[in-house]
């Protein structure tokens, strides 16, 4: 197991007893939060799923990440956010707001 693969999951283990949920793995009854890297992008691309793994952990960028999950939902896919335009529009108001 490759150093940024064990970073991952020690860091996702972790989180178990923090936030009360089971972290770490992919299974039944367990929350599915997760992202999918692209193994094209120019980073990653030619690397071993470890190897992935290590590079986007230690030196990763949003650009290297195809799919984000929340729940097993898609919320992101390519670097844009689905409700992208939403948000963008709330964070507008937010800032209307706060500066008077």
């Amino acid at each position: 197991m490759s150093d940024g693969r064990r970073l991952w999951q020690t860091a996702s283990y972790a989180a178990s007893p923090v936030s009360g949920w089971a972290c770490g793995e992919l299974r039944v009854g367990a929350v599915a939060d997760f992202v999918v890297l692209d193994g094209e992008a120019p980073d990653l691309v030619g690397l071993t799923p470890d190897q992935m793994v290590t590079a986007w952990v230690l030196s990763g960028h949003t650009r290297d990440v195809a799919e984000v999950r929340v729940g097993g939902a898609l919320k992101s896919r390519g670097g844009v956010h689905l409700d992208q335009q939403k948000l963008d529009a709330d964070w507008r108001q937010a800032m209307r707001t706060l500066r008077g």
